[in-house]
């Protein structure tokens, strides 16, 4: 998923797609924030704001350690979006995706400049 706003290069697409392509990372998430670049490629300082104070709050209660978790530049593979279980045919179908462990969707983050 590319962010319509043009603060992430659409080059870094197809090493992303690699990354999860060959087997090595489950989800991809781009960062504004390792480059530098947010300020510079017009994140309004309100958001930039509202970004980093969110993101420290996430990172405290998953205990984990993202530069950010807002990012509109993602990749995944797509067993982490199928929900692990069968639903009996006559239920609701709820909006939530099912939830892997988040040691699992995060563990390891590397930072990657443009391309």
């Amino acid at each position: 998923m590319l962010h319509p706003d043009y603060q992430y290069a659409p080059k870094l697409v197809t090493p992303m797609a690699s990354m999860i392509a060959s087997g090595e990372f489950d989800v991809v998430l781009g960062s504004r924030i390792l480059g530098g670049g947010a300020r510079s490629g017009g994140m309004p300082t309100y958001k930039y704001i509202a970004n980093r104070g969110l993101t420290f709050i996430q990172n405290l209660l998953l205990r984990q350690k993202l530069s950010e978790y807002h990012t509109g530049y993602r990749a995944w593979r797509r067993t982490v979006l199928v929900v692990p279980y069968r639903l009996p045919a006559r239920s609701v179908i709820s909006p939530a995706v099912g939830r892997l462990p988040s040691e699992q969707l995060f563990s390891e983050q590397k930072e990657w400049s443009s391309v």
